[in-house]
């Protein structure tokens, strides 16, 4: 058996503060409470949150998911979501897009020292900025394991 996709399911709140609020849930966790409330279900879920803005005389729209913990409900991860949804607009009216850019930091070599080792050990120093740590570790171990003290680490490199 395939694994069950989550669908986006409106939520429902009585004081309608949860317009274009979604819960993804499994088809069969799809459940209301007597006054006709969106119920969480019982395991750590998510919020997606839709919004729209108008950027250069153009309609933009956008979407996050957000993770709640286990046992919170409903209405009191939409209260916490509120703020989330109007810093999304702001940011669409802005850029039009809720994509954040990406800053490239300069490769520096030293001009002199241009083997292979030196040439990774200050790719590995940019790298770490972005990637966890076990990541890194990772790409030492190997390089360290594989290539360091070998004919390949002494070669010139063409920064």
């Amino acid at each position: 058996m395939g694994t069950l996709a989550l669908k986006p399911v409106k939520i429902k709140l009585n004081n309608n503060m949860a317009s274009g609020m979604y819960i993804l849930l499994n088809k069969d966790e799809i459940k209301y409470t007597k006054s006709n409330e969106t119920k969480p279900p019982n395991r750590n879920y998510k919020i997606q949150i839709n919004t729209e803005a108008v950027y250069k005389s153009k309609r933009c729209t956008g979407k996050k998911s957000f993770n709640i913990p286990r046992r919170t409900s409903i209405a009191k991860a939409v209260n916490s979501l509120l703020g989330k949804r109007e810093e999304m607009k702001e940011m669409l009216r802005s850029k039009g897009t809720l994509k954040n850019d990406k800053t490239l930091l300069p490769v520096q070599t030293k001009s002199k020292d241009r083997t292979l080792g030196a040439v990774f050990d200050n790719w590995l120093s940019i790298k770490s900025l972005e990637t966890s740590k076990n990541t890194i570790a990772s790409y030492k171990g190997n390089y360290n394991g594989n290539i360091r003290n070998t004919k390949f680490d002494k070669i010139i490199g063409l920064m």
